[in-house]
């Protein structure tokens, strides 16, 4: 790691508020969409990997710990039929 550099949950908050106005400027153009989709799979995959390595949500399967992630990740923008097709596979 470069000298100078943070490292830990200070990493992630310092990106985000030095790519801030860059991201801002990004939504007022046509490229909204693909920049709100990057960031909520960003968001997934942070959230996915710390529970995973915090053991958190131990006792769900791995679908469920997705499921749950996807929820938090999304603001709760998932809906109740995602459990019926979840549980089909």
């Amino acid at each position: 790691m470069p000298r100078g550099m943070r490292k830990g949950p200070a990493l992630p908050v310092l990106l985000a508020l030095n790519t801030r106005p860059y991201v801002e400027h990004g939504l007022r153009t046509n490229y909204r969409d693909e920049i709100t989709r990057m960031v909520e799979e960003q968001l997934f995959t942070f959230f996915l990997q710390v529970a995973e390595r915090h053991g958190l949500y131990a006792q769900c399967s791995h679908w469920e710990l997705k499921l749950v992630m996807r929820y938090h990740s999304q603001g709760g923008s998932w809906h109740p039929q995602e459990l019926v097709r979840g549980r089909q596979r």
